[in-house]
């Protein structure tokens, strides 16, 4: 992409990967696109669809049989069975539910997206696991808990869509408790 001329005001910082912000941000990469406009140069067009909460439906529908196997995997891996935990990322709970489903844990599922937090828990009563899964929205650069709340805390995809992963890992560190285990992912499902 083109750099403005360097007749810029002071002050003025160019954003030349303006997918890669909208990204961090947490925008769904199916909901924006960059064009360029002859006068004004580079825009990020960002579309909101007008059921947001069934997009997230539709997503995390497709990605269920990839969330049910992570879920197995790290109940094997660390013997999950019973505990405080927090999901963060969009919202959507996608990890909570399969874990919830075979253990005893109970989670705290937060991310930007409040219609994210609406399916999550609706998914949740759905389920009959509303006593076990709550959803809420919620800044991770912020957490609106105490220290050492948590036994576990999930982030599958957390680090492509936080604005700012070094202060959300400060808050993850803040959060889990002494000995407890966070797991961050890049949300990619990985062949072998």
């Amino acid at each position: 992409r083109e750099r403005a001329a360097s007749t810029m005001p002071a002050g003025f910082q160019p954003i030349d990967d303006l997918d890669r912000v909208a990204l961090r941000a947490g925008i769904p990469p199916d909901q924006f696109r960059v064009i360029r406009e002859p006068i004004a140069g580079w825009w990020l067009e960002m579309r909101k669809p007008q059921d947001h909460t069934a997009w997230y439906r539709r997503w995390t529908t497709q990605l269920g049989p990839w969330h049910e196997a992570m879920a197995e995997q790290t109940i094997a891996r660390y013997n999950l069975r019973s505990g405080r935990c927090l999901e963060l990322g969009w919202g959507a709970g996608s990890l909570a539910l399969p874990l919830v489903r075979r253990t005893k844990l109970s989670f705290i599922v937060g991310g930007y997206d409040a219609d994210a937090a609406k399916v999550a828990n609706a998914r949740a009563a759905q389920s009959g696991y509303s006593d076990r899964v709550q959803a809420i929205a919620c800044d991770p650069e912020h957490l609106p808990f105490d220290d050492n709340t948590f036994d576990y805390v999930f982030g599958h995809a957390g680090p492509a869509i936080w604005r700012n992963p070094d202060k959300v890992f400060r808050e993850i560190s803040r959060v889990l408790r002494p000995r407890g285990v966070a797991l961050i992912g890049n949300g990619c499902p990985m062949q072998t």
